[in-house]
């Protein structure tokens, strides 16, 4: 009876966490820090414990469900719109790193160069905003479908790596400084820490299933691997042939699927900063967020698809550790010293990032001067952020407050000859007894 339940929950971390990184972040990253990339991989997953953990009791304490919502009620109410603002930016250059890794693929496939890929990745970012402008985009069971072929891809790296040879000798070349920056770039594969911890899904056991998918890219960091963006080469060697053009098609169309979601989903970040929400409206921000990542498109062809990937990642590196900090503010005992280690863990990697770090500086210092949004949403009020015993204390005596409030309307009734509709027209205080 336990195990329908038991896939349900692997299937959200995994719908959580798995997307388009893993299209092309395990050759990439084995290509440029060989087995480096190995401890890098490790280290994000060791890294999602104490994030997840802190992110879901953030949740419960402040009742809010993202890391925008715990800076708010850390750090003030303006901080709800940087780091939202944060979100947003990093969404759009995302989006540009995914078109343009399908653009790779296309052109892996066509036997193009580097400006058809860039030509072909404009293509697959125009059919992915239309299904984003008429809402047909990846949900639910689709979402999950995706996920699944985004495992088995992982899966076959690692049957793949298998074959090709493991050298687990190939670790003692690891050098502190390719951990530290192919750890940075791999932020971009691990943005959905955040969902995976609304999940309901125990943290050990969403770490554990994220670690296990990709196990596959970790294993490529241990085989003879040349530096490619596709996993076309690695896998099937002649792009050209049957077997790569059905990885390139089916990496194309996962694409495709993730970068249409997510550029409907850049409309609610739009409105989280306090514009419409009707269906139309979500449908032109989608259209002009698309634009916006054509414009990213090109200056990624100009600065290379490795400078671009940086922006998104510093993005997610910045957030992870705000999330830490809020933690640290809001939350005590055993919770506070996981926020701790997740704030640590990400700061450690701080030194890595270069210039990337003034992307996420720049728009959180823009959306801290432009102030809150006009309407916050749900309140954070204090007596969430208190303990559970105080909690139900609270929720207790306001429950006696409404009774006694109730009897005594009830006896108002009874001796008041005005008579009902004239009892419920007085006000509240007119009603109560001396």
């Amino acid at each position: 009876m336990s195990a329908p339940p038991l896939r349900r929950g692997a299937l959200a971390v995994a719908s959580s966490v798995l997307g388009a990184g893993a299209l092309f972040l395990p050759t990439l990253a084995a290509g440029q820090a060989g087995s480096a990339a190995v401890f890098a991989w490790a280290w994000q997953c060791a890294l999602g414990v104490p994030l997840v953990a802190t992110i879901g009791a953030l949740a419960r304490a402040t009742g809010e469900v993202g890391v925008a919502g715990f800076a708010a009620a850390a750090l003030g109410p303006r901080w709800r719109r940087a780091v939202t603002a944060c979100y947003l930016i990093g969404f759009l250059a995302g989006q540009a790193v995914i078109a343009g890794v399908a653009g790779m693929y296309l052109a892996g496939a066509t036997g193009g160069g580097r400006a058809a890929a860039y030509g072909l990745g404009a293509l697959a970012l125009a059919a992915a905003a239309v299904l984003a402008v008429v809402g047909a985009v990846p949900q639910g069971r689709t979402r999950g479908l995706i996920s699944v072929a985004v495992a088995a891809l992982l899966a076959a790296l690692l049957v793949r790596a298998v074959v090709a040879g493991i050298s687990p000798a190939r670790v003692t070349d690891a050098h502190l400084r390719d951990v530290g920056r192919t750890t940075f770039l791999l932020f971009f594969a691990f943005v959905g820490w955040e969902r995976a911890a609304r999940s309901r899904v125990p943290v050990i056991r969403s770490v554990v299933v994220v670690a296990l998918a990709y196990a596959g890219a970790a294993a490529v960091a241990l085989a003879t691997v040349e530096s490619h963006v596709t996993l076309v080469p690695f896998l099937a060697g002649d792009a050209a042939g049957g077997a790569g053009l059905v990885t390139a098609g089916c990496c194309v169309a996962i694409a495709i699927g993730l970068c249409s979601a997510n550029l409907r989903a850049i409309a609610g970040l739009w409105r989280e900063l306090r514009l419409t929400s009707s269906d139309v409206t979500a449908a032109r921000v989608s259209g002009a967020a698309a634009v916006v990542v054509a414009a990213l498109l090109a200056v990624e062809y100009a600065v290379g698809l490795g400078a671009m990937l940086r922006v998104p990642s510093a993005m997610a590196l910045f957030v992870y550790a705000l999330a830490g900090g809020a933690g640290m503010v809001l939350l005590r005992g055993r919770r506070r010293a996981l926020a701790a280690l997740g704030l640590a863990g990400t700061a450690a990697i701080v030194p890595f990032a270069g210039w990337a770090l003034l992307a996420p500086a720049v728009v959180c210092a823009a959306g801290l001067a432009l102030g809150a949004p006009r309407s916050l949403g749900r309140e954070v009020r204090p007596h969430l952020l208190r303990p559970e015993g105080e909690k139900r204390l609270d929720v207790g005596r306001r429950h006696e407050r409404i009774r006694d409030d109730a009897a005594a309307l009830e006896r108002d009734r009874r001796h008041d000859s005005v008579g009902l509709l004239g009892n419920e027209e007085r006000p509240l205080e007119d009603r109560r007894p001396a």
